[in-house]
């Protein structure tokens, strides 16, 4: 039984590894494509961020 259940996990784990590295190494373009949108997503917000204290600091400063 006990062997039984760790077999199976090792098949699933297997399964799963294959089903990972088939997917890679089908679709790594558009992973890439997904990791390039978000990273430039992410600083559009970064800079935004950053400029709107700024915005409000010079407001501040000439009333």
């Amino acid at each position: 039984m006990l062997v039984g259940l760790i077999f199976l996990s090792y098949e699933l784990e297997y399964i799963s590894t294959r089903l990972f590295v088939t997917i890679i190494d089908d679709y790594w373009p558009v992973a890439l494509i997904l990791v390039g949108v978000g990273f430039i997503i992410n600083s559009i917000i970064q800079r935004r961020s950053t400029n709107g204290p700024v915005s409000s600091k010079e407001l501040q400063h000439h009333p």
